[in-house]
């Protein structure tokens, strides 16, 4: 798994220092810094596990997660209901999920409760790489998408005999 790391310089006593995914800072407890250079590298596994550890990442059962840059996101199971509802039976979702799925992502974030707008990139992460591409993008598409599942689900239940 590679990792996002930063160079810093610091502001306060020029030293330099690393920060792994946002997390550092110098020894003289300056926060703050000017970015000297920026590098995805590659950690042993044990690293990572500690890191995540020591930030209390944990992933809850049935969320769809990911890892961007070594950070794990994720989307919680009470949203992702509402996702698998659109894709496979048309019904619009709620005003944040339509939101994510028009690809307006400044809407998204103003709807987006506490918990949602710091996983953000979970929901583009799934959109992009594992939904079906013509289901987003546009309230165009998410119109489309609902219009073309629902009369196709109507067409399977006409079809069934009872």
């Amino acid at each position: 798994m590679k990792i996002f790391v930063e160079l810093m310089e610091c502001s306060k006593c020029d030293r330099r220092f690393l920060k792994i995914e946002g997390e550092g800072a110098c020894s003289c407890k300056e926060t703050h810094g000017h970015l000297v250079q920026s590098f995805l590298t590659q950690l042993p596994q044990d690293t990572i596990n500690r890191i995540c550890s020591d930030h209390g990442v944990q992933v809850p059962e049935g969320a769809y997660s990911c890892q961007i840059y070594g950070r794990t996101y994720y989307i919680p199971p009470r949203m992702m209901g509402g996702i698998e509802r659109y894709i496979i039976e048309g019904i619009i979702p709620g005003q944040f999920l339509q939101a994510v799925i028009c690809n307006d992502m400044k809407e998204a974030f103003g709807r987006a409760d506490d918990e949602n707008f710091h996983l953000m990139p979970a929901y583009v992460n799934y959109f992009y790489n594992e939904a079906p591409a013509p289901c987003w993008g546009s309230r165009k598409d998410m119109d489309t998408w609902a219009k073309l599942i629902r009369e196709r689900r109507k067409k399977d239940a006409k079809k069934k005999p009872v």
